[in-house]
């Protein structure tokens, strides 16, 4: 897929899709116009180390951390240092 502009905000290009520990996510449909049906669009930032990402993947990703704990109080998960997943991204 091509690069493109969304709102003029960030370059974004066609998440094919997501895997956690070999297992696809399921995005729900995307927002985006012109985004083909069971795929995203996927913004390209540099410039923070967030993950951008809807609050179902992000809890999906987490989630599937061992040890990892969502903290209703603070709004975050806790990690713990030495805990690690795989995650990939497809772009064709």
């Amino acid at each position: 897929p091509s690069l493109q502009r969304l709102d003029t905000i960030y370059w974004t290009v066609v998440v094919d899709d997501m895997k956690i520990n070999g297992k696809s996510f399921s995005f729900n449909k995307s927002s985006v116009a012109a985004v083909p049906e069971s795929k995203v669009a996927g913004a390209l930032d540099t410039g923070t180390s967030l993950g951008l990402l809807p609050p179902h993947a992000v809890d999906t990703i987490y989630g599937a951390i061992p040890g990892a704990v969502f903290d209703p109080r603070a709004q975050w998960w806790v990690v713990p240092c030495t805990a690690s997943t795989n995650l990939s991204f497809t772009f064709a």
